[in-house]
């Protein structure tokens, strides 16, 4: 330091020693001289001839940049040191916080898929740019490339060691930036409908501070500083904001100050700028609770979120195909396959459902859709192939069995179809299985297979009112009047409330002509049960109309065509009972 001195003195420049105190937290007892407080040097230059201010040189420092000093230097007490061999204190000036500013410039890209490119420098000022240097002044280039390449890789996934360069650390002082480009798949919250999301948070301000919980004395800051953050988005082509305000802001507190501006620059071209300056260095201890809710109210004002849309020129296909491309998210397919089949794209369809069986091998949802496609092609064989191939991966999956079943009615093979539904009821104990068997027992008249079918669950399940009602159909569609009331009857001591049972029970009565006031009380159970039901409301209708009952048989037929309007055989119904009603009003 002496040195320095020495040397601007030679060159006709008024300079002085300054004793520094670093320890103690600064604090000198000017009442008691003693040499042992001081334990640092710097150079002072008063303003002269040429210079413009003051200024304050740690040349022991390697990187500090001249107007700036090491963060212990600032705001010590100091001893200078004049040339008659006098002397004077002085606080050593706190460096202003825009000389130490940490600064993050940002520019995204968008596609519509939600990813894109991400160009970013980080440029560190003034104290940040000297903790960067004395951290890379024991290692190797490569080491110090690794170092920040491996950091920024947790963030940005995609990012090319190539694609990153530190500029300035080549130079003793000054900027040094830290920038970086990569094309990454997530900038933005994209959903399947086209929109996309953008969310601004600032959470850093709380780490950069770093306030105590609990404090017991004052919070001293290593030093003041400036944070930035500038994010230039750049919209794919016609996309738009349609959901989210932004507001501009700025705060200031005896602490601190805050800005946040958002402006359009340009077509389909936003640029957010968010700042905190940091003014004083020491935080009073009563003052550290209302600084940390001036950092929560900030955080909260700038967390917002925007909506953005294509609502002109919105391209489905080529969205899923980005998307698709981007990312190997089973949902993703899932819907694009749905959308190209809404749009009856069935061999893109396929090709898709393809992608996924071999991306998703352990899910059998592309095997159904894929055989699903192929039976619509009337193709199925291969239909019968992809379920069977389905099965050897999902083999405890009911649905692939119903899935099967289906395409064999629609190949019109009857033998397997049965064949499928049976061994799927076999296997499985699920209420979609036995209702297809049975559908297809009563759509194929096998009545006595679905008696016995139906027994057989019985067996298992004695109290099921269902299964006796399903047993009642059966026999009333084999014309056994005795057993089939038997089978209602037992589903109704089951379950009172079995409305299908209490109408099948009263139309069997109604079609044999017998027990007609039962089939007319039955009747009216089920429609109070449901009252919307036109089926049901057509039993009654006849149950009355059997009973003699015309009038009433008018008012809920007429209810029925109501809900119904459109089925031509509520309107026979009605034209039958009127026509037996005039006949015998004419009596």
């Amino acid at each position: 330091v002496m040195l320095t001195v020495n040397l601007l003195r030679k060159s006709g420049i008024d300079a002085d020693p300054v004793l520094l105190s670093t320890i103690d937290n600064g604090v000198v007892e000017k009442n008691v001289p003693s040499p042992y407080y001081f334990n640092h040097v710097i150079t002072f230059v008063p303003e002269q001839g040429g210079i413009d201010r003051d200024y304050y040189l740690d040349t022991t420092s390697l990187h500090t940049e001249l107007g700036n000093l090491p963060s212990l230097d600032q705001g010590a007490a100091g001893l200078v040191i004049k040339k008659d061999g006098t002397g004077s204190f002085v606080d050593v000036p706190i460096v202003p916080y825009d000389m130490n500013v940490l600064e993050e410039n940002y520019k995204l890209a968008l596609n519509i898929a939600g990813g894109g490119k991400v160009d970013l420098a980080i440029v560190n000022k003034g104290t940040y740019s000297d903790m960067i240097r004395l951290f890379a002044a024991t290692k190797t280039t490569d080491e110090i490339y690794d170092y920040f390449y491996n950091r920024n890789k947790k963030t940005f996934v995609n990012l090319k060691r190539d694609n990153l360069q530190l500029v300035g650390l080549e130079k003793q002082s000054g900027d040094l930036a830290i920038c970086l480009s990569s094309d990454e798949k997530s900038i933005a919250t994209v959903f399947f409908d086209g929109k996309m999301k953008i969310n601004f948070q600032s959470k850093e301000l709380t780490g950069l501070l770093n306030l105590p919980q609990n404090p017991s004395g004052d919070a001293a800051q290593n030093f003041i500083f400036t944070y930035r953050k500038n994010i230039e988005y750049i919209l794919p082509p016609d996309y738009e904001i349609v959901e989210g305000e932004i507001k501009n802001q700025r705060k200031e507190s005896e602490y601190a100050i805050y800005e946040f501006n958002a402006d359009k620059t340009g077509d389909n071209v936003f640029r957010f700028s968010f700042s905190f300056m940091l003014k004083k260095r020491t935080i009073k201890k009563e003052d550290i609770s209302d600084v940390g809710k001036f950092i929560s109210e900030i955080e909260r004002n700038i967390n917002f979120e925007l909506t953005l849309e294509n609502k002109t020129s919105f391209d489905e296909e080529k969205f899923y195909e980005e998307l698709t491309s981007a990312f190997d998210r089973k949902e993703i397919y899932e819907n694009y396959v749905r959308k190209l089949l809404e749009k009856k794209n069935l061999d893109k369809a396929l090709t898709l459902c393809d992608k996924g069986i071999k991306l998703f091998k352990e899910d059998s949802f592309f095997y159904v859709i894929k055989g699903s496609i192929l039976s619509e092609k009337e193709q199925y064989g291969k239909a019968e192939s992809v379920l069977i191939d389905a099965m050897g991966i999902d083999a405890n999956n009911p649905e692939l069995y119903l899935y099967l079943a289906d395409i064999h009615r629609l190949a019109k093979n009857d033998e397997k179809q049965e064949s499928v539904l049976v061994d799927g009821n076999r296997k499985f104990d699920n209420a979609n299985l036995v209702q297809s068997l049975i559908v297809f027992y009563k759509r194929k008249e096998m009545y006595d297979k679905g008696i016995n079918f139906l027994q057989g669950l019985i067996v298992k399940d004695p109290d099921n009112s269902a299964f006796y009602g399903e047993l009642g159909y059966f026999y009333s569609l084999k014309k056994d009047l005795s057993k089939a009331e038997e089978a209602f009857i037992k589903s109704i001591d089951l379950n009172p409330k079995n409305a299908q049972s209490l109408n099948n029970l009263a139309w069997l009565y109604c079609e044999n002509d017998v027990k007609i006031v039962s089939a007319v009380d039955y009747a009216k159970k089920a429609c109070d049960l449901e009252p919307y039901n036109d089926s049901y409301l057509d039993t009654l209708a006849e149950a009355y109309f059997k009973n003699a009952e015309y009038d009433l048989a008018v008012e809920v037929i007429n209810r029925a065509i109501k809900i119904n309007p459109n089925y031509t055989y509520l309107k026979q119904q009605l034209d039958k009972i009127e026509k037996t009603k005039a006949m015998i009003d004419k009596k």
